[in-house]
């Protein structure tokens, strides 16, 4: 019975570990299928038909331990990223209702999880790119990679770090190319940062506050720091600013309190207002030749300043307002030959003050600057530019003028309240010029014979001196220019007599001199011929306005200076001896059609804005006037002109003809015309022709933006270049060929230009910028010429009509989106010479086959260059001149993204038409089509067979 018992048991024994053993190894649950992870590391696999979940198993092939051994799922995907990096490998099994029913496992797939920083990416640029979003769970130092997932990192998003304070140092990977905006904001523990080769800019405020940070390691690819990109790193003792770099923001590192020495570099071009304010420990700076202006308040309040060294034959033009303000320390300052203008308050000093025990004020600091050198290129001083400095100070308790080399810059306290009369023999002998505000609130002053030397009166030099009633210069007097509002409010100011090589008046110089007047028998005011400008305003206030003519016209002496308030004529016609006519003389003016010049040969100059927003002016008719420069906004938005007949010009200004709707026909032809201004003929919506003579050597930014009926131009061959925008949205343009000597063509030039059929481009046409042609939608036809060796991003992005593509041998960079959208184009050669290629060149190119030179693709091309994955066809040897293929040489991997239904297309050459690929050199017998190359043994060299049309 015992012996019974015992055999029932080992029977069930049996049976069960049978049921069991079947359940492993069938189950009643088919095995996951498909079980694959994607580029975001996330596990995926079909679902199983009546499973009530899964179970993954996860193995770490270095330990053999089960990561995913409490890893059970109702979905059908899995995050692997909590997973550390190491290699794995991965099978899933379902889950059928009685949980002890196994099924099958899949098929087991190997999965590797490098290495990562802990933050957190996004996709980008269709996904061929990763910006770094925000920190996760990064550690104190960051190594941010060169790429993520296979992918190359290319920006650091805005904010990504902000506030981050466990961050101590970063080093950014060689593929980024942007830092974002606050990126590393008050990152308060951050105290070394290496910037990656590829860089090229770090956005606002991108490191602003990091209080601790001591070293940056800038690559020579940067090329812009925005604005306050470094402000208020306190530690920041150092930095070596690389040659690459073009533009430095407002504010960039301001209050960087530690800094003690700067070197801009020669390829600084820009830089911004307040860049390096407030910087108690800066004691030298070096500026390299590029930059042309040091903007406003630069080196405000950097009390250590004592060294400033300028570069000798730079480009600097300009020191802007208060640029060197508050610099106590410096002692001596050369300004360097080309400079023209110095600012005002450029180098000022607000003397900071207290009182002492007994109460008296006393002086903190005082400024130490005693010598100041300029050069003989400096037109204008801008007003305090030297106040409180100590040379400055030491004079004012004098009793004669305050000079800065041959420039007056002040006077005396006691001067102001006892001089009567200027003379010669008042100023220093050569003296050049006078500088804004510095003769002002000359209480006692009655009468000025300036001294011949003087080549400048500046801005409010003389302003509101009420006791001053007589200007008069010589026969010799060498003055160039009287400033804005140089005597404005000089109330009893009657009589002025001008030198006669005087060449410009300015706006408002003698507004509000309310006696000034020129009569029948006292002609007090004489315009010399040398005079080609008065500014807006010039003599408003006067007596001059008080007495019009008939037609409501106020002149002074020969020089038409506007209209009386009241005038209501529709018509006017000029004096017969009228020479000029005045800055914005009639802007404004709603009522003036028509202007007649009598005695066409006696007018010379129409000043800035005459007739800006003269809105019912009609006709214009300068064609045998003496006028040879249209002045910018001239006749801006002067919206009913539809005629306008124009003398010999050398130039048209900016915006002149902006929005002068009615406009249909130009001709330049009859001149010289040699440049047009930014944004010229912008808006003139009907301009049909335009005939630019022989002579043109620039056309400005947008000069013929959305003239939408110009239908063609002729660009003369002493063009050299096309300015961004310059035909923007002309959408009747139809075809355009470029002069042989245009050497580039600028951004969006030639955008949306929608009836653009065909361009040719000259001989010496070096770049074409970004967008130049972006949707011009009709353009089938582009002649690209020898010696092109740039394409920039977008440059033909949505030509969708064009049919064919031949690149240039001299070809280097192609931008990102350069053809995409190029729908027609069928096949493109490129050269191995060509040493960049952008991101998704030929994105949607969806009929395209492109033929490469060389047996792969070089490593400088972007990752996402063939984003649509068309065919390519590697191990190409092209012509000479690296238009059309002239044979393959087969390797294994010699045909990419070929597949059914997506053949190879067969290359073209121009007059020729392709019949085949034979196995010998000028082979007559075709072996091979396009189509069959994949099926061709490695090593075989195939020859294209063309044969002439």
């Amino acid at each position: 019975m015992k012996k019974f018992k015992i055999l029932i048991l080992i029977t069930l024994l049996i049976g069960s570990l049978a049921v069991f053993a079947g359940c492993e190894v069938s189950g009643s649950l088919a095995a996951p299928n498909q079980v694959e992870y994607n580029i975001e590391n996330e596990l995926t696999w079909e679902p199983v038909e009546g499973a009530r979940g899964y179970y993954v198993e996860i193995i770490d092939v270095k330990t053999g331990e089960d990561k995913g051994a409490s890893v059970k799922r109702t979905s059908t995907k899995l995050s692997l990223s909590f997973l550390p990096e190491g290699d794995y490998d991965i099978r899933v099994r379902a889950l059928t209702k009685d949980e002890n029913e196994k099924t099958k496992w899949s098929e087991t797939i190997f999965f590797q999880k490098g290495y990562e920083t802990g933050c957190v990416y996004t996709l980008i640029n269709d996904e061929t790119e990763y910006r770094l979003t925000r920190y996760g769970t990064a550690p104190a130092t960051i190594y941010i990679e060169d790429e993520y997932r296979n992918k190359p990192v290319t920006e650091i998003g805005p904010r990504a770090f902000k506030g981050y304070s466990v961050i101590e140092h970063v080093e950014i990977g060689d593929n980024v190319k942007t830092i974002g905006d606050n990126a590393f904001y008050g990152c308060k523990n951050l105290k070394t940062i290496k910037i990656g080769d590829s860089v090229t800019e770090i956005g606002t405020s991108a490191f602003q506050s990091c209080i601790q940070l001591e070293t940056i390691e800038f690559s020579n690819s940067v090329t812009t720091l925005k604005g306050s990109a470094f402000a208020y790193c306190k530690g920041l003792k150092s930095i070596e600013l690389p040659d690459s770099l073009q533009s430095i923001g407002t504010y960039a590192f301001s209050d960087c309190t530690a800094l003690e020495e700067i070197v801009l570099p020669d390829s600084l071009t820009s830089l911004g207002g307040a860049a390096f304010t407030v910087n108690n420990s800066l004691k030298k700076v070096t500026f390299g030749s590029g930059l042309e202006e040091i903007s406003a308040s630069v080196f405000y309040k950097c009390p250590a300043l004592e060294t400033v060294v300028f570069a000798e034959g730079g480009a600097l033009k300009t020191i802007g307002v208060s640029a060197f303000a508050d610099c106590f320390a410096l002692k001596e300052i050369t300004i360097p030959e080309g400079v023209e203008t110095i600012g005002a308050r450029a180098f000022s000093m607000q003397l900071s003050t207290d009182n002492n025990e007994a109460g008296d004020l006393i002086i903190v600091v005082k400024s130490s600057l005693n010598t100041v050198n300029i050069p003989s290129t400096i037109t204008t001083i801008g007003t305090d530019a030297f106040h409180g400095a100590a040379f400055y100070m030491d004079a004012m308790t004098g009793n004669d003028f305050i000079y800065v080399g041959n420039w007056i810059v002040g006077a005396a306290s006691a001067l102001k309240t006892t001089l009567v009369e200027i003379s010669s023999d008042s100023f220093k002998e050569g003296t050049y010029g006078i500088a804004d505000s510095s003769l002002m609130g000359m209480k006692v002053l009655e009468k000025v014979y300036l001294p011949d030397s003087v080549h400048y009166i500046g801005g409010a030099g003389f302003q509101s001196n009420e006791s001053l009633w007589r200007i008069e210069m010589s026969d010799d007097s060498e003055l160039r220019k009287i400033g804005v509002y140089a005597f404005a409010g000089c109330k009893i100011l009657g009589e002025v007599i001008l030198g006669p090589k005087l060449e410009v008046i300015e706006e408002g110089a003698f507004m509000a001199c309310e006696r000034l007047i020129k009569t029948e028998f006292d002609e007090n005011v004489v315009t010399p011929e040398s005079l080609v400008k008065i500014g807006k305003d010039a003599f408003k206030g006067t007596k001059f306005y008080e007495k019009p003519d008939p037609e409501g016209l106020i002149y002074v002496d020969k020089w038409l200076v506007g209209g009386a308030a009241t005038m209501t004529v529709t018509s006017i016609t000029l004096s017969s001896d009228t020479v000029g006519i005045a800055d914005y003389a009639f802007a404004n003016n709603e009522s003036l059609k028509l202007l007649t010049i009598p005695n066409k040969n006696s007018l010379r100059y129409i000043g800035r804005g005459a007739f800006c927003r003269a809105s019912k002016l009609d006709m214009v008719d300068l064609s045998m006037t003496n006028v040879r420069r249209i002045e910018d906004y001239t006749f801006y938005a002067c919206t009913s002109i539809s005629q306008i007949k124009l003398p010999r010009l050398t130039s048209v200004g900016r915006a002149a003809f902006y929005n002068c709707m009615q406009i249909t026909k130009l001709d330049f032809s009859n001149g010289k015309l040699e440049s047009i201004g930014d944004r010229a003929f912008n808006g003139c919506i009907n301009l049909e022709e335009v005939n630019l003579g022989d002579s043109l050597k620039t056309i400005g930014m947008g000069a013929f933006y959305s003239c939408q009926k110009l239908t063609s131009i002729s660009l003369p061959n002493t063009l050299t270049s096309i300015s961004d925008y310059a035909f923007f949205a002309c959408y009747s343009l139809k075809q355009i060929s470029l002069s042989t000597r245009i050497e580039s063509v600028g951004n969006y030039a030639f955008a949306h230009c929608v009836a653009l059929e065909r361009i040719s481009f000259g001989n010496d046409v070096k770049s074409i910028g970004d967008y130049a042609f972006y949707a011009c939608e009709v353009l089938k036809i582009v002649s690209f010429n020898e010696g092109l060796e740039s394409i920039g991003d977008y440059a033909f992005l949505g030509t969708i009509s064009l049919t064919s593509l031949k690149l240039p041998s001299t070809l280097v960079s192609v931008g990102d989106y350069a053809f995409a959208y190029s729908e027609k184009v069928q096949n493109i050669v490129l050269a191995d010479t060509i040493e960049s290629v952008g991101a998704h060149v030929f994105y949607a190119c969806n009929a395209l086959t492109v033929y490469v030179e060389g047996d792969k693709i070089p490593d400088a091309w972007s990752e996402g260059w063939n984003s649509s994955f068309r065919p390519v066809i590697l191990g190409c040897t092209l012509s000479e001149n690296g238009e059309y293929v002239v044979s393959i040489v087969v390797a294994k991997n010699s045909v990419e993204n070929v597949w059914e239904g997506q053949e190879a297309t067969a290359p073209e050459r121009l007059g020729y038409s392709f019949f085949g690929w034979a196995t010998e050199v000028d082979g007559a017998v075709v072996f091979y089509t396009t189509a069959e190359i994949p099926n061709v043994p490695a090593g075989v060299t195939l020859y294209a067979v063309w044969e002439e049309f």
